[in-house]
């Protein structure tokens, strides 16, 4: 390109960088600076390659995304802060496998927890970018916050789905033999199992934050040279070897940041591939199961009600006689529904009538052990000692059900929209660079991203923020039925607590 090779031979400037597997224009004029005839063009340049410019409407959403999500950071605060006083907060817990424990997340409290980082992180960027456009300067550490804001969130999904997971057998002590075989299993140690879980999201966080700290150590090259060139520069009367060379130093640092953040954003995207699936399948597997049980569930009270029929009186009985016998139909009715009060907790499950057993759910949250003894030193951060199981009624369980599935169509979604703005950043963004256009693609990949976590953000907070949420998922997800002729402590040792087993 003529006009290129004018301004490189004029000034005797060095070469651009040769392409990468992220260059989509390879003819000579990629990456070139053009034919500078004034420096006011030298000074657009330069800003184009480090100070972005938002347009009006893409100010306001940052500053309502800011507030909107402000306000769910502060309120999950707010609720981890009483959880903490009333010592209800546990984040794994150890349970027994042999001689050894293995360890088990909490499935709602490990999501929370990582999820809250990632909302902060991110409200942090929107603030740098709202600080840059009212100042008028570059954004601040612009590829770091992109770059680390999806470790929290990568060890949210891990760590739910890994609850999930080992929930699927009761209390979860026997997930990891059911994976991997009992024979097998126990020739891993259950410390090694788990490490390998716990740092299991680590390793791409710390690999993916690294390769974005290296691009934004260039990005803030740039920036510093930024104002230095405005410095020197503004106000010259003619173009200089060092005013362009120094453009070209800013041009080529913001060049090499992208070449950074399109590696750490294909290692984020390459994660949503591996472990997008497992969590899809964990929450997916869970729901359908968990609906099948309430089905069967609701088919029993019906059949259990359908059983129930007023008694025949007399032709000669009393108007008296037929109210009461009205009544006493209408409260076994509503025997049969579960609509009554739950019985005493200290009730055997022989001394319960088959209605009551048909309509209620009882976790098995803690092992009988647990409930037996203080052992609530088992859980990270310790706990007070735990209450006996709770109990649901199977209509509370659909709508609990309910508010999960909502968390997971929004997660999935968001996944599914994550996944599709890393592979864009990956492939357009070091292109957009190359062509002094970076902060368009930038732009466009932090906007979606605050989108995306505005809606899916939305949907998750509400099932998250639901009063009596936490208590009742856990009875519905290590929950298990009673089987006829037994009681609470007629199994010790023995019982296998499973959702799926509804025989």
């Amino acid at each position: 390109m003529s006009t290129g090779m004018d301004l490189y031979a004029r000034f005797d400037l060095p070469p651009p960088p040769p392409p990468t597997i992220f260059s989509r224009d390879h003819t000579d004029g990629r990456a070139r600076m053009p034919n500078f005839t004034s420096v006011n063009e030298v000074s657009e340049f330069v800003d184009a390659a480090r100070l972005w410019r938002h347009s009006r409407r893409v100010h306001a959403f940052l500053i309502y995304s800011t507030v909107y999500l402000l306000i769910m950071v502060v309120l999950a605060i707010i609720g981890f802060a009483q959880k903490i006083h009333k010592r209800t907060l546990w984040i794994f817990r150890l349970v027994s496998r042999g001689h050894s424990s293995l360890l088990i997340p909490n499935v709602h409290n490990s999501w929370a927890i990582f999820i809250v980082p990632y909302l902060c992180i991110l409200v942090v960027c929107s603030i740098t970018h709202i600080i840059g456009d009212v100042r008028n300067e570059p954004v601040v550490n612009i590829s770091l916050w992109i770059s680390v804001m999806f470790s929290p969130m990568l060890c949210a999904v891990w760590y739910q789905a890994w609850g999930l997971i080992a929930a699927r057998d009761g209390d979860g002590s026997a997930w990891f033999d059911d994976i991997f075989g009992r024979s097998r299993s126990q020739l891993i140690p259950s410390w090694l199992a788990n490490t390998v879980c716990l740092l299991l999201p680590a390793i791409p966080s710390v690999a993916a934050s690294i390769i974005g700290a290296i691009g934004d150590a260039h990005l803030e090259h740039s920036r510093h040279e930024w104002y230095d060139w405005h410095s020197k520069y503004d106000g010259a009367p003619e173009l200089t070897r060092d005013m362009v060379l120094d453009a070209q130093n800013i041009f080529h640092a913001s060049i090499r940041g992208a070449y950074h953040v399109c590696v750490s954003q294909a290692i984020w995207g390459t994660m949503c591939l591996i472990f997008g699936p497992i969590h899809i399948f964990a929450t997916t597997s869970l729901i359908l199961s968990i609906g099948s049980h309430l089905r069967a569930k609701r088919r029993a009270v019906l059949e259990q009600t359908s059983r129930i029929e007023p008694e025949e009186l007399p032709t000669h009985a009393s108007v008296v006689a037929a109210q009461i016998s009205r009544n006493d139909y209408a409260f076994r009715l509503r025997v049969a529904e579960g609509e009554i009060s739950k019985p005493p907790r200290s009730m055997t499950h022989d001394s319960m009538s088959t209605d009551d057993q048909l309509s209620r759910i009882e976790t098995k949250m803690f092992t009988f052990g647990e409930r037996m003894h203080s052992q609530h030193t088992s859980f990270f951060p310790a706990i007070e000692k735990p209450s006996n199981p709770v109990r649901i009624k199977a209509s509370q369980a659909e709508i609990v059900l309910a508010f999960f599935a909502i968390q997971s169509v929004t997660i999935i979604l968001g996944f599914f929209a994550l996944l599709t703005d890393s592979l864009y950043m990956a492939v357009h963004s070091y292109a957009a660079a190359e062509a002094n256009k970076y902060e368009s693609a930038f732009t466009t990949g932090f906007i979606t991203v605050a989108i995306i976590t505005v809606l899916a953000g939305t949907g998750s907070f509400i099932s998250l923020t639901h009063t009596t949420f936490e208590l009742d998922f856990a009875a519905l997800l290590y929950s298990r039925r009673f089987e006829p002729g037994r009681s609470d402590t007629s199994s010790i040792g023995r019982e296998k607590p499973d959702f799926l087993n509804m025989d």
